[in-house]
C-alpha cells in the first residue's frame, strides 16, 4: 500500500498537468500510470537520463501510445537508488 502522503506529493505535483494518480484497490497491477513527462518531473532528471534507465532495464513503459510508466516502479526505482547511497 502507498502511504497517503506520498500519494498526495504525487497529485501536487501533477496537478499543472492536468493529471492524477489513483492507486488501484491493493493491486499493484495497472496501480497508477503518469506521463514520461510527468515522470521526469517527479524524478528530477533529464529526459535522456529517463531513457538511460529504460534501456537499462531499470524502468518499464507502457507499449501503447503515449508511453507512460507506473508511479509504483518510479517509486521503487527512487528508493533502490537511495538504498544504493546509503550502503556507500
Amino acid at each position: 500500500m502507498i502511504p497517503q502522503a506520498i500519494i498526495d506529493a504525487v497529485n501536487s505535483l501533477l496537478a499543472p498537468y492536468g493529471e492524477i494518480y489513483v492507486p488501484s484497490a491493493g493491486r499493484r497491477l495497472g496501480a497508477g500510470y503518469i506521463s514520461v513527462t510527468s515522470a521526469v518531473r517527479y524524478m528530477g532528471i533529464s529526459r535522456t537520463t529517463f531513457w538511460r534507465y529504460v534501456r537499462a532495464g531499470r524502468l518499464r513503459t507502457t507499449k501503447t501510445r503515449p508511453c507512460r510508466v507506473s508511479v509504483d516502479d518510479i517509486e521503487a526505482l527512487l528508493h533502490a537508488d537511495s538504498d544504493e547511497e546509503e550502503s556507500k
